[in-house]
């Protein structure tokens, strides 16, 4: 299930690559890239979870404990 992708994938720093760079070394040539580091500075990665990792339930239940949401069953192919 999924894609796969055989050979290596390069990880870049993205705060470090300029958008130009970006153009040359991946998007003309077609190149799939990793960028890391785009979302460091996102208020959800501090609120929505602990530092561990696991979700902070407190936080979805305080700021959204009454919304409702749709939930459907993932159907695997």
């Amino acid at each position: 299930m999924g894609i796969r992708i055989g050979g290596h994938i390069e990880k870049v720093n993205a705060k470090e690559l300029s958008y130009s760079e970006f153009v040359l070394k991946y998007m003309e040539k077609n190149q799939p890239v990793v960028m890391m580091g785009l979302m460091d500075d996102w208020k959800a990665r501090k609120d929505w979870v602990f530092d561990n990792g696991k979700p902070n339930l407190q936080f979805f239940s305080t700021h959204f404990g009454n919304s409702r949401v749709q939930v459907l069953p993932i159907v695997h192919s």
